[in-house]
């Protein structure tokens, strides 16, 4: 499985750009994001090249991070659109927490969710022959 770090920052315009800006400045590439705001605050959910990395810099300024460990799918040639995937997640009767997709360097869809029983859901999603990434290097 690939870890995902999920940052906490209070709701304010160019937050968003000042965690990015951290990332940058130390050559830490984020390959994929998803936002959840609320009034009061706001949660970034990144896959980045050096998780553990990421992790100490944003907390050494002060931001609050969780780490996570999420599924990570290549999307394949046989799935036309998102409901033919959710379709599988469905079968494997499992509940999605977060989910979000992203284009791999060599151009291919990727999606990453979060879910309760995610040794199950990887386990099930292999033996259906879905590539499961479990190295951030397959991204590169």
């Amino acid at each position: 499985m690939i870890k995902q770090l999920s940052v906490l920052v209070s709701n304010n315009p160019g937050n968003l750009f000042n965690v990015v800006e951290i990332l940058k400045e130390n050559n830490i590439e984020c390959y994929g994001l998803s936002t959840y705001d609320a009034t009061d605050f706001g949660v970034f959910h990144m896959i980045v090249d050096d998780p553990d990395r990421c992790n100490d810099l944003l907390s050494s300024k002060g931001y609050t991070v969780l780490e996570r460990f999420v599924i990570a799918v290549r999307l394949q040639e046989r799935f036309t659109n998102m409901s033919d995937f959710l379709k599988e997640l469905k079968n494997a009767r499992t509940n999605l927490d977060c989910i979000f997709t992203f284009v791999s360097h060599n151009q291919e869809p990727v999606i990453v969710f979060r879910t309760e029983d995610s040794f199950e859901v990887e386990k099930y999603l292999t033996d259906k022959g879905f590539h499961v990434y479990t190295s951030m290097k397959e991204f590169m």
